[in-house]
């Protein structure tokens, strides 16, 4: 029964590790919003931004149309790099989020403050666009198309509760399971190796393989990495702590194993040792002849 409740227990860990992966890298908002500045940083979505940036400039700014396509575009790549814009661009990254996971219907645009701001400091020292922003209210509608954007909302609420439940499960059984098992340090291992091996493809999944395999597969794949190496970061240094607490369990369990069999073996040898070991028997008393009395003489 205990072998059962163990294999239940891991498996159920294994899907919980899994759904809190998920969960931490595209479901948490806190995270997708972190991980802006990356997704901003990478080609696919500059080349998308740049020109609808460029375009709110030349209808809104004073003295835009003195300015050639590639000047706009210059203004364009600053204002991308401005704190304010990289701001709105996340909070816009969340409203994807929830559009897709969240059945958000609302039209993603970026905060036309911030942007409005980030347009005006971007302008500095450009003499045609000398005064953007001073004495004309910018209102930048800078949008992000998620009309082909699926709509995943009952998977993310899947996830969730089949983690939760996973986690709970996991939990009930692996606490039942390595204490009743016939050999409870060898349950415990057991638990140990599969700790290692989950927390080594989370590494893999979240650290490794958006970092040097993502890239190779063409641009929209690296804004996937951008995504995943920062909103898994956190979930990264857990798996790596998770690894290294498992390799102590298993390095303590080792060290009593090899203990308790040494202990085993000289018990052992010992007991071989008395059973073949051999004496001569006592030597038998040689009997003495009776020394002659000496006679008295007369």
């Amino acid at each position: 029964m205990s072998s059962l409740l163990l294999a239940v227990g891991l498996a159920a860990a294994v899907v919980a590790a899994a759904a809190f992966s998920i969960e931490s890298v595209v479901l948490d908002p806190g995270r997708v919003r972190a991980a802006g500045p990356a997704v901003l940083a990478t080609a696919p979505v500059r080349r998308e931004l740049v020109p609808r940036v460029a375009s709110e400039i030349r209808d809104q700014a004073p003295g835009a149309g003195a300015l050639t396509p590639g000047q706009l575009d210059d203004v364009a790549r600053a204002t991308l790099a401005e704190p304010t814009f990289i701001h709105a661009f996340s909070g816009a990254l969340v409203a994807v989020r929830g559009h897709v996971f969240a059945s958000e219907q609302r039209a993603v645009v970026l905060d036309p403050g911030d942007v409005a701001t980030a347009i005006t400091r971007a302008s500095d020292g450009i003499p045609a666009l000398a005064g953007t922003g001073t004495g004309t209210a910018l209102a930048p509608h800078v949008t992000i198309d998620v009309g082909s954007a699926p709509d995943l909302h009952i998977v993310s609420s899947a996830i969730r509760t089949s983690g939760r439940i996973a986690l709970v499960v996991a939990v009930l059984a692996l606490a039942i399971a390595v204490p009743t098992a016939v050999r409870p340090r060898r349950a415990l291992a057991r638990v140990a190796r599969w700790a290692v091996v989950v927390g080594v493809v989370q590494i893999v999944v979240l650290w490794l393989l958006p970092r040097f395999l993502l890239a190779a597969f063409g641009a929209w794949p690296d804004v996937a990495a951008a995504l995943m190496r920062t909103a898994g970061a956190p979930v990264v240094l857990l798996a790596g702590a998770i690894v290294g607490v498992a390799c102590a369990v298993l390095a303590a369990i080792g060290r009593i194993e090899a203990g308790a069999r040494r202990r085993v073996r000289d018990a052992e040898l010992d007991d071989l040792r008395r059973r073949t070991q051999w004496s001569p028997p006592p030597a038998a008393p040689v009997p003495q002849a009776p020394r002659p009395r000496p006679r008295s003489g007369v």
